[in-house]
């Protein structure tokens, strides 16, 4: 699989339509367009890569919080990637206030 950061060495489905993956030297999530219009709009409106035509790619830093806040089915570690995107409003700007708004009902 080719990802925005090179070949995938790894690459794990941890739920239909989001994969985990890994290459040499870096890596992230991929949604599938299904899991994509799942999410929120507001965290729709936050897409890191243009080129979304092999899917919808959030690197493994900071970007993966995003789907993961929606979609692990952990909730305790959903409720740990929101309070991590409410620390770090500056890198996800309106999307990740408005996100965070939403899902804490704030």
């Amino acid at each position: 699989m080719n990802t925005p950061w090179g070949k995938a060495q790894t690459i794990e489905q941890i739920l239909p339509g989001v994969t985990v993956v890994s290459t040499a030297s870096h890596g992230g999530i991929k949604l599938s367009k299904e899991r994509f219009l799942q999410m929120p709009v507001e965290f729709q409106v936050y897409e890191p890569f243009t080129d979304q035509s092999s899917g919808h790619w959030y690197e493994e830093d900071q970007d993966a919080l995003i789907p993961l806040a929606w979609f692990h089915p952990d909730e305790n570690v959903r409720t740990q990637c929101l309070r991590a995107i409410e620390r770090l409003s500056a890198h996800f700007g309106d999307a990740g206030t408005k996100a965070i708004q939403i899902l804490f009902n704030i």
